[in-house]
């Protein structure tokens, strides 16, 4: 479920991942705002936020606020998230 599977990625932003306050909400908002559309069936809306958060995950990478390992591990689970939306 790609509700299911947002969360969890929410979490790891949360709880596991360690970097700076500010990207940690902005990440984390981008995923709650994800949630919302693709709970009122907003699923294009949904997509367009997962790529905002590829993209800021992919500029923290750059910066080195975050590992390349993490950044990785993020957009990996974000685009497979955007597989389950768009297959629906």
């Amino acid at each position: 479920m790609p509700l299911d599977n947002m969360q969890a990625l929410k979490e790891y932003v949360e709880c596991t991942y360690e970097c700076h306050e500010n990207t940690k909400i902005g990440l984390a908002s981008l995923l709650d705002t994800s949630m919302c559309y693709c709970e009122n069936g907003e699923d294009e809306k949904a997509v367009s936020m997962l790529n905002s958060f590829i993209h800021l995950a992919e500029k923290m990478k750059e910066c080195k606020q975050v590992s390349a390992d993490e950044a990785d591990y993020m957009v990996r689970e974000a685009k497979k998230i955007i597989d389950q939306i768009e297959a629906n």
